[in-house]
């Protein structure tokens, strides 16, 4: 198996998620497999950035082509929402 096979094995589009509330995300994460042990959501405000805020428990400001990793502390993806988690690093453009 190429590595581009296995990326591809691990790679998933939801066309759900476009838009997708906060709430909408995090019952996405947690439908994840514990076989998965990373998670990596590329989206629209305000769904994410309201998703950083509610994982952190501040406000994580995200403007267009922002980027945030967050760190759970959830030993199941089912186990997000009510999980202590940290923001490890936000980067936005110009800064």
């Amino acid at each position: 198996m190429s590595i581009r096979e296995v990326i591809l094995l691990r790679h998933a589009f939801d066309h759900g998620l476009y838009l997708a509330s906060a709430e909408e995300l995090v019952a996405r994460i947690a439908r994840t497999p514990d076989t998965i042990q990373r998670v990596c959501l590329v989206g629209h405000n305000p769904g994410l950035p309201i998703l950083a805020e509610a994982l952190v428990g501040y406000d994580v400001p995200m403007p267009t082509l922002g980027a945030a990793a967050i760190l759970s502390t959830a030993p199941r993806w089912v186990d997000l929402a009510d999980s202590a988690a940290s923001l490890l690093w936000r980067d936005v453009p110009g800064g």
